[in-house]
């Protein structure tokens, strides 16, 4: 089976993983045949994408350690987050309960994970950045701090301050917090405010703890100093801040924006990479570079040299260079050559040059 988009659903597709309700109930069971109204009604439940049978990869099940449907839950919930919330606590209490809900379902998820791999599904609409950023920085923050063996109190307490570490752009003017070209100075000193008024907002208004808040007001520190808003440097910053630096630049990298193309997930893990100890702290990177996988056992990759292919396995010391089996060359029509055999990227002589270029 295959996670895809809505955008990608059509009609005749079977699904291949029951789709719920937020709560709970069954609304497309496995097998269904997808008509014009199914799509219709998730489009209008706000369900980024959904599981559906895959023929060009027999016996292969993408991986996704968080269910890509609470995945689309959280999404809806950030966005009444950020378009509903109000400066009393009181009026904000439901929708924060059902948000923690679903972050503690999202860390139970991990820990039924066998894997020391974790991927989810970076699936981007620009158009609701801001709450489906939120969203992905808290699912790669909890998949780190799981990965560094923090315990479930401390991964829920990252958890919510990784959820809501973008909370302070409420207050940012629209017109500079979706300017389609570059900030002037004043722009983005107005900008760098959000983290402050994130950390107020978090303290004061949700009331979720000064541990929680501090990494909010952190999470744009970096390593060596030169981040904001105080340039605070090593462990000078809070560890929990520290792993939502990695999870925040490198989702915002791999996201497309008005202003600019996405990169591709590849590219995202090498800036991390060649910044650790600069921008991030070196252990905190290297964990996130071993724990999350940007291309999924089962999904179809775009190589350099043009060819297409489906990744079988990522190897955990070179997740950018996974095993894959080349694809024929018709894309209209992906199907697996049965002369094809399977290619390790991080060791084969004659993979050397080659790149994955783009998820297809």
């Amino acid at each position: 089976m295959k996670y895809i988009s809505l955008g990608d659903c059509k009609i005749d597709m079977i699904v291949a993983k029951e789709v719920k309700f937020i709560g709970g109930e069954i609304f497309l069971r496995k097998g269904t045949v997808l008509r014009n109204e199914h799509i219709g009604l998730l489009k209008r439940l706000e369900i980024n994408g959904i599981f559906v049978e895959e023929y060009t990869t027999p016996g292969i099940i993408a991986e996704s350690t968080i269910d890509p449907l609470t995945h689309s839950e959280a999404r809806v919930l950030m966005k009444e987050m950020f378009t509903r919330a109000s400066f009393e606590k009181s009026d904000n209490d439901h929708l924060f309960e059902t948000m923690t809900n679903t972050i503690d379902d999202m860390i139970s998820q991990l820990y039924e994970s066998t894997s020391e791999t974790h991927y989810i599904s970076l699936l981007k609409d620009y158009d609701d950045y801001t709450y489906q950023h939120s969203v992905d920085v808290g699912i790669l923050s909890i998949m780190i701090g799981r990965s560094m063996n923090l315990d479930r109190k401390e991964l829920f307490e990252l958890g919510k301050a990784a959820f809501f570490h973008d909370t302070g752009k409420m207050f940012i003017p629209k017109e500079i917090l979706h300017k389609p070209g570059r900030l002037t100075e004043d722009e983005f000193a107005q900008m760098r405010k959000h983290s402050i008024q994130g950390y107020e907002f978090v303290k004061n208004t949700l009331g979720l703890g000064e541990e929680v808040a501090k990494a909010v007001l952190y999470h744009h520190e970096k390593y060596d100093g030169s981040g904001y808003p105080f340039g605070l440097s090593g462990n000078q910053i809070p560890l929990h801040a520290q792993i939502i630096s990695v999870a925040d630049v490198y989702d915002a990298l791999n996201s497309k924006r008005v202003y600019k193309e996405a990169m591709v997930a590849s590219e995202g893990y090498e800036f991390v990479m060649a910044n650790l100890g600069a921008h991030f702290n070196p252990e905190v990177g290297q964990i996130f570079l071993r724990a999350v996988a940007p291309f999924p056992a089962g999904s179809l990759v775009r190589l350099s040299d043009s060819r297409n292919a489906v990744v079988i396995k990522n190897n955990r010391n070179l997740m950018t260079r996974p095993i894959i089996r080349i694809l024929n060359e018709n894309p209209n029509n992906p199907k697996l050559s049965t002369q094809s055999e399977l290619i390790d990227m991080a060791k084969e002589p004659d993979m050397v040059s080659v790149t994955i270029t783009a998820r297809i």
